[in-house]
């Protein structure tokens, strides 16, 4: 019935792995493992390994996933997240009670999070925390009718960043279930996040139509990010499990994001 993709960008064990393929089995279902990992098998039932190049992004690790499940359903997650008990079934029973063409769920902290973990959450995930229906659902935590996204392949085919698909849905197919729970579980490193965010930023800069005062205005993102977080905690109880000496390492992560943005925008815009 379903297939888990599961983005790997840094070996992170199997512990987490082994979670997604138990609930995925329950429904019987997949789990597809897009990975730069190198072992020729992996040790869990129900699980297939797509290998993949070690500078991939999650979009492009999703893409991967996507063109190898066969399954009618498709959920999309990665390897930082830790699925709650009946994650997967709370995803499935709302696409079958609504009909919609996208699901998404909530994503909170785990416990114990370091500094830059917790920096990544409220940069990336404090909006999924308690998401209204007004937020698209996270591409880390979503289920979609695979029959859908195949015909939209032309839109995804350089990688599967989830606001350029759901442009193409209408909101009355995107639904919520707060109840389907994934905990990001953290373990970034510094080097990697920091090239990473720049490297999503330039992405993102360079599909937002030619405009040098976009471009200009690059240099403000991390002000109007530190806005909306803090809207988003001030709004509700902030969620437990944050660092709350995360702060520098939420300004280096921002930062990063907004430099290659503006280095995006200012290309498309020459």
């Amino acid at each position: 019935m379903i297939s888990i993709v599961v983005a790997e960008q840094e070996p992170r064990g199997f512990g987490i792995l082994e979670e997604f393929a138990a609930q995925a089995e329950a429904l019987g279902g997949e789990v597809l493992l897009a990975t730069s990992r190198e072992e020729d098998s992996l040790p869990i039932a129900n699980v297939r390994r797509i290998q993949a190049r070690s500078d991939s992004l999650v979009p492009e690790l999703w893409r991967d996933g996507l063109r190898e499940a066969k399954n009618p359903f498709v959920a999309l997650t990665t390897a930082t997240m830790r699925p709650r008990a009946n994650w997967l079934k709370a995803l499935m029973d709302a696409m079958n009670e609504t009909g919609a063409l996208a699901v998404g769920g909530s994503i909170l902290p785990a416990a114990g999070l370091r500094p830059l973990d917790s920096a990544l959450y409220l940069a990336r995930y404090a909006n999924y925390a308690n998401p209204s229906t007004k937020t698209w659902p996270a591409g880390e935590n979503a289920i979609y009718r695979r029959e859908h996204l195949m015909r939209l392949e032309r839109i995804w085919s350089t990688g599967f960043w989830e606001t350029e698909v759901y442009r193409f849905l209408s909101s009355e197919n995107i639904g919520l279930e707060r109840k389907a729970v994934l905990e990001y579980s953290g373990g970034a490193e510094w080097r990697s996040t920091l090239a990473r965010r720049f490297r999503h930023g330039k992405r993102y800069g360079s599909t937002r139509g030619k405009s040098r005062l976009r471009a200009l205005a690059a240099p403000l993102t991390p002000a109007i990010l530190g806005f909306r977080t803090l809207r988003v905690l001030v709004g509700g109880p902030s969620p437990a499990g944050l660092d709350l000496r995360a702060f520098p390492a939420w300004l280096a992560v921002t930062t990063a994001w907004s430099i290659g943005e503006g280095l995006g925008l200012a290309t498309r815009s020459a």
